[in-house]
């Protein structure tokens, strides 16, 4: 498990350790030169605590090297005992996942209450996911939820956005609203975040809060599927099968099964099997039909199941229609 860019809650006063302590992981190694990474370990060893955070941030990436996950907690911790909340949240981020720590999500909490206490965001949306396990006051608190997601939505953070829409859509902890989690899911997909994206698309498709609109279901599903999120490309190779707010396509329904597919999704990997044994298929393909469903039989998708079962004595299984989203 890979721990996530930290916003700081702190301006940085342009100091570029700052800038890259927010970037993800896959951008952090390109980022940070040979020299760069010098520096950082030099003010880090000197006791910044900022520095600190983004040394243990470059160890668990591997940096100049390979990955070192003790070394990596070993500076998260000097930054959080220094106070610096972005140390904090990265250490509570060791607690609460387990990952290179034995898991605590009491130590966890203790963290991320320090660095709530100053404003950072994710602290809160940790402790928001906290309430909802039950693991602070010893029961869920989806209200206390509500009021954690509420502060770091308020800085704009997507996975805020995300969680405070979904609570406004279920009506936990807050007034069902479905308008406000259309609102709030289009603030956090506008920002680039992928399941709200999918989300947002879903309410046009079924008109939950905003009218019905399959230009605008199309459009987000598009986003997020650009992000590789599989639902959506599982949703949009539905709507390509069928004709669905586009014109009916089966190469486009294969593609987008497809990829979905190959990020393990198993209503994927039937559709797109069901569409390489259809007659009138692009590309028919019993052999990669029957590879697909047994993918997917395995992850327990009874459609799949029935249609291995249902192979004829040529081998050939039938061709089943695909599923609504």
């Amino acid at each position: 498990m890979a721990l996530g860019a930290v916003p700081s809650g702190e301006e940085g006063g342009g100091d570029p350790v700052a800038g890259w302590l927010g970037l993800p992981e896959q951008e952090l190694e390109s980022a940070i030169c040979g020299e760069a990474l010098g520096q950082i370990l030099a003010r880090a060893e000197a006791g910044d605590p900022r520095a600190q955070a983004l040394a243990g941030r470059c160890k668990l990436v591997g940096v100049g090297g390979s990955s070192d996950p003790e070394a990596a907690v070993a500076w998260f911790r000097r930054s959080a005992d220094a106070g610096q909340p972005d140390g904090e949240v990265l250490l509570g981020q060791c607690y609460y996942y387990g990952t290179w720590v034995t898991q605590d999500l009491g130590v966890a909490t203790h963290w991320f209450l320090r660095a709530a206490e100053e404003g950072q965001p994710q602290a809160h949306e940790y402790l928001g996911l906290l309430a909802l396990r039950g693991a602070i006051s010893g029961k869920p608190d989806p209200g206390a939820a509500a009021n954690r997601f509420a502060l770091a939505a308020a800085q704009g953070l997507p996975q805020s956005l995300h969680n405070l829409a979904r609570l406004h859509a279920l009506g936990l902890g807050v007034a069902k609203d479905l308008p406000e989690a259309a609102r709030l899911y289009r603030q956090a997909a506008e920002k680039g975040y992928p399941p709200s994206q999918f989300n947002l698309g879903r309410m046009y498709a079924e008109g939950l809060g905003c009218p019905k609109d399959l230009r605008q279901t199309f459009r987000w599903y598009r986003e997020a599927a650009r992000q590789h999120f599989a639902p959506a490309q599982y949703n949009l190779g539905v709507m390509y099968e069928n004709g669905v707010g586009v014109p009916a396509n089966p190469r486009e329904a294969a593609r987008f099964y497809r990829a979905a597919a190959e990020l393990g999704d198993p209503k994927a990997q039937y559709n797109l099997a069901a569409l390489l044994l259809r007659d009138d298929a692009p590309q028919k393909d019993i052999d990669e039909a029957t590879r697909w469903l047994k993918l997917s039989a395995a992850q327990g998708d009874a459609y799949a199941r029935r249609a291995l079962e249902d192979m004829g004595a040529d081998g050939t299984p039938d061709a089943a229609s695909g599923r609504a989203p």
